[in-house]
């Protein structure tokens, strides 16, 4: 057994010898392997931007979709297109439970009385900001209403 490792590697040596050309071998030419110019390449602007260079900047607003139902009782006359309308948009913060389960309490934070479990899925409507990441919050399309961890949300429902 002790002879095993060197009679080992005397055969892969033999084998390598052979296998690169033993005795005829002759080195080719060396390969030219130089390399072309460096390009240069650009990360970022060379100038850092002004606050008079960021307030040039077009403002995007925030599209918001209202849908409106022009109600007309039968005994009032029809407005005069000039007449001013006043419209009243609505825009709600709508979140979604991504927890299996959520507790809604009474107030933020875990020693108030649950008032209700939502599970997933759940679309609530935020009414508040509490402190320490509390959102008071509206079932949608109920009335209750209390307050969740703010974890167990998603920022908007899409």
């Amino acid at each position: 057994m002790k002879s095993y490792v060197p009679v080992t590697f005397g055969f892969l040596g033999l084998a390598f010898y052979v296998a690169s050309g033993g005795g005829s071998f002759e080195p080719q030419a060396r390969i030219d392997l130089t390399l072309p110019a460096p390009v240069e390449v650009v990360t970022r602007a060379s100038s850092e931007p002004t606050l008079a260079a960021l307030t040039d900047l077009p403002v995007i607003a925030p599209v918001v979709e209202a849908a409106a139902e022009a109600v007309v009782a039968p005994d009032v006359a029809p407005a005069d297109e000039s007449d001013p309308v006043d419209v009243t948009v609505v825009v709600t913060d709508l979140r979604d439970v991504t927890a299996d389960v959520v507790n809604m309490r009474a107030g933020a934070g875990t020693e108030f009385d649950v008032v209700e479990k939502l599970t997933r899925g759940t679309v609530v409507d935020v009414i508040e900001a509490g402190a320490d990441g509390w959102l008071l919050v509206r079932v949608q399309g109920g009335d209750a209403q209390g307050w969740v961890a703010a974890r167990f949300l998603t920022d908007a429902v899409l």
